[in-house]
């Protein structure tokens, strides 16, 4: 049982994480020859905490289905 935990948590935090390194590649790759720009304004933070949130609202809800799924296939027929 850890170690299904284990590489639940591996990939609930590598998943996100694998995806801003790509994100940050891709982004670099496709404006390396434009001129910089502000780095953080106002809408990159805006859309990275509607992210962040959706993410959290989507684990809880994707945990919840587990859990019920769980629950039905363990309970006695």
């Amino acid at each position: 049982m850890t170690n299904h935990v284990g590489r639940a948590v591996g990939i609930i935090v590598g998943y996100p994480v694998v995806l801003w390194l790509a994100g940050t590649v891709v982004l670099r790759l496709r404006s390396r020859r434009r001129p910089a720009s502000p780095r953080m304004t106002l809408r990159t933070v805006g859309a990275l905490g509607v992210g962040t949130i959706l993410y959290i609202f989507a684990s809880i809800a994707l945990s919840f289905v587990v859990l019920l799924i769980g629950i039905f296939t363990s309970l006695p027929t």
